[in-house]
């Protein structure tokens, strides 16, 4: 859902003995046509069945600049809570507490009113919550079939240890995507 200065939204993914559901919203009230400032939050439930469970929460401190119709910059900085519970050690240690950070940057060009090329920074995906800094570098872009359906096409890399020690390329996914906003 996208009302402009309200955003929402949901997924669920299944992958044998694999659950994952997320959930983000964010207000950001526009300030003299040209930006919006405001906070956001994203809650994330992943089940292995039989292994452990996880949620990750995510609250954030957001920002926007909109050049004209045509360009946009985004960034979203905050923390992340990551709880987990594993299987085996549950009437040991019922919870597993961890600690991190967020931070994001989202640049798009919003093109000929049908389509929009993007690219981001992210150090947390939709469906992946890693803890240490294990970036996703982006790439997408987004046409506007109807009013209410948008088409999707983006590249994500995703690097471990960027920063910490040897980095490597742990994947890359290309995605497309059917939306229908509300």
């Amino acid at each position: 859902m996208d009302y402009g200065e309200l955003r929402a939204g949901s997924g669920i993914k299944y992958q044998c003995n694999q659950f994952d559901f997320t959930n983000h919203i964010s207000y950001m009230p526009t300030f003299n046509h040209s930006f919006q400032a405001g906070f956001g939050g994203t809650w994330h439930f992943y089940r292995y069945l039989k292994e452990f469970t996880e949620n990750d929460l995510i609250v954030t401190a957001r920002f926007r600049w909109m050049r004209g119709p045509v360009f946009s910059f985004e960034n979203a900085a905050g923390f992340l809570f990551k709880f987990t519970t594993i299987d085996v050690i549950r009437e040991y240690k019922p919870l597993i507490y961890n600690f991190s950070y967020h931070f994001s940057l989202l640049c798009n060009w919003h093109l000929f009113n049908k389509t929009d090329l993007w690219c981001a920074l992210n150090l947390q995906d939709y469906f992946d919550y890693p803890l240490a800094i294990s970036p996703f570098f982006k790439l997408g872009f987004n046409f506007y079939a109807a009013p209410d359906i948008v088409l999707g096409l983006d590249y994500s890399l995703k690097f471990v240890d960027m920063f910490f020690s040897a980095i490597y390329l742990n994947e890359t996914v290309l995605r497309f995507s059917f939306k229908v906003l509300i």
